[in-house]
């Protein structure tokens, strides 16, 4: 069951992959499991690589404020880089859409947070020169338009694609037990 870190569109994935081989691997590991009855079994589970988003958080975080204001796509991806070197990692072209894509939604998300909580403060009679920024507030909001994006993009794509290709074998397979049929002798 090989973890594999794989681009899948915006987002880079872990993926998990369970083929007949691994099944067996584990029943034959496990008490009650039977893989008897697997019929070439290829299944996989994806998944946000969670290294790869804390590395970019912990790359938008280190960063004060007024530089996270002036920074640009090409600024957060040399910083990106550098922190994917420092943990060994190659930095790798399939990268650049989803760090693009992480760099755009925490960018909208700090503005609009900050603007917000600013005018709380301003509210609240605090200087604005004055007020804390909440992080906690800022990755909750991050993870929530990342995971949203997560459902639309792969997890839909993913549940069409699946109801696609089960009635396209409907046909398919009623054709085979056609043609198995055809093939009987008349007096079975």
């Amino acid at each position: 069951m090989p973890v594999e870190s794989k681009v899948t569109r915006n987002f880079v994935t872990n993926m998990i992959e369970l083929s007949d081989s691994a099944l067996k691997r584990i029943s034959d590991s496990c008490e009650g499991i039977d893989s008897s009855e697997s019929n070439n079994l290829n299944m996989r589970f994806i998944k946000p690589s969670k290294k790869f988003y804390n590395l970019l958080m912990s790359v938008w975080i280190k960063m004060d404020t007024t530089s996270i204001f002036e920074m640009t796509e090409d600024q957060f991806i040399e910083n990106v880089k550098q922190a994917l070197e420092k943990e060994g990692i190659e930095w790798s072209d399939a990268y650049l859409e989803p760090t693009n894509t992480f760099y755009n939604v925490a960018r909208e998300e700090f503005m609009s947070l900050y603007q917000s909580q600013k005018d709380e403060a301003s509210d609240q009679g605090v200087e604005p020169s004055n007020f804390i920024f909440s992080v906690t507030r800022f990755f909750a909001s991050i993870k929530s338009t990342l995971l949203e994006m997560w459902h639309s993009e792969i997890v839909q794509k993913s549940a069409e694609f699946t109801a696609a290709s089960s009635t396209d074998n409907v046909p398919e397979e009623q054709e085979k037990k056609e043609k198995e049929e055809q093939k009987k002798p008349s007096g079975e």
